[in-house]
């Protein structure tokens, strides 16, 4: 979500479950300008947000939010609107809280200030149950594949640069009219997030025919899942010193992209890395704090 501080500053709060994070700072601002907050939200991304018969949103995000909203004590008006022009908007002043799911790409960062992430629901592919893809450029070139992709999403712009013209693509204003299109045989192959996808198509009687392939944490790196298929749970058949360095790049993947590492663990990563016996490192569990884990000796930094 996010809340306008001045014409110029605008804070963001990626989700409407951060309550915990940015329920004090709001609340302060709230009483200090002593205004209707607005809150602007998609309506078209179940189970997270839709818009009833009533025409009134609902899901996680918005009862999330209107919860925030009676906590600070202040009254909020959610709008509904494309996707694709929620950035826009907010940074228009359009309206002063952003209630969304989004990859915290460097661009967003630069321009709007995130909450920490609050639940994993990484990005998937749907495709035919009976397909067997790699997902480079190489391996879909030829395949007549016909990506479907949401306009604005950060989805879109990566996977577009990834497989540049191996595929076809079309655009779409929401995830619904992606499925139609896709079960009407316009399209071949979704780009949507898990839970969306399974709780809306691949649960459903007509997603009989569909599956998840290539689940994968792009708002991360979207190579850190080759590297993990490369090492495995076990090694085998490569080296130790090889899982070793994949080890250190997923810190580097973590520190860089997803930014959830802290200047603590990078130092005890890179003092890690000037110890003979230690063969890798990076940060465990859901980063911001916490924990290390090495390969090998000496990997303690001490």
């Amino acid at each position: 979500m996010a809340m306008r501080i001045s014409p110029t500053r605008r804070r963001l709060i990626a989700l409407a479950g951060a309550i915990s994070l940015g329920l004090s700072t709001l609340a302060g601002a709230a009483s200090a300008q002593a205004e209707k907050l607005r809150l602007g939200n998609e309506g078209v991304f179940p189970p997270f947000s839709m818009v009833g018969s009533d025409g009134v949103l609902k899901g996680v995000e918005p009862d999330l939010a209107r919860e925030m909203c009676k906590r600070m004590n202040v009254e909020c008006e959610l709008i509904a609107m494309d996707f694709k022009a929620l950035i826009p908007s907010i940074l228009q002043g359009k309206f002063d809280i952003l209630i969304s799911q989004l990859i915290p790409t460097p661009e967003r960062r630069e321009r709007l200030t995130l909450s920490r992430r609050l639940f994993t629901n990484p990005s998937t592919f749907v495709v035919p149950v009976n397909s067997q893809y790699t997902f480079t450029k190489e391996g879909l070139r030829g395949k007549g594949i016909k990506l479907a992709l949401q306009r604005g999403a950060a989805t879109t712009k990566w996977a577009q640069e990834r497989f540049g013209d191996a595929i076809e693509y079309s655009l779409y204003d929401n995830p619904d009219q992606e499925k139609l299109d896709l079960l009407a045989g316009r399209v071949n192959m979704l780009f949507q997030l898990k839970i969306n996808a399974t709780i809306e198509l691949i649960s459903k009687p007509e997603g009989k025919g569909w599956k998840l392939d290539d689940i994968m944490e792009i708002l991360n790196d979207p190579d850190v899942r080759a590297r993990l298929r490369q090492s495995g749970v076990t090694p085998s058949p490569g080296t130790p010193e090889q899982f070793g360095q994949y080890l250190f790049q997923s810190h580097e993947s973590s520190r860089d992209f997803f930014k959830n590492s802290t200047p603590e663990l990078d130092l005890l990563v890179e003092l890690a890395k000037s110890h003979p016996g230690c063969l890798g490192a990076r940060l465990t569990g859901g980063g911001w704090g916490g924990l290390g884990g090495g390969l090998g000796e000496n990997c303690n930094g001490s």
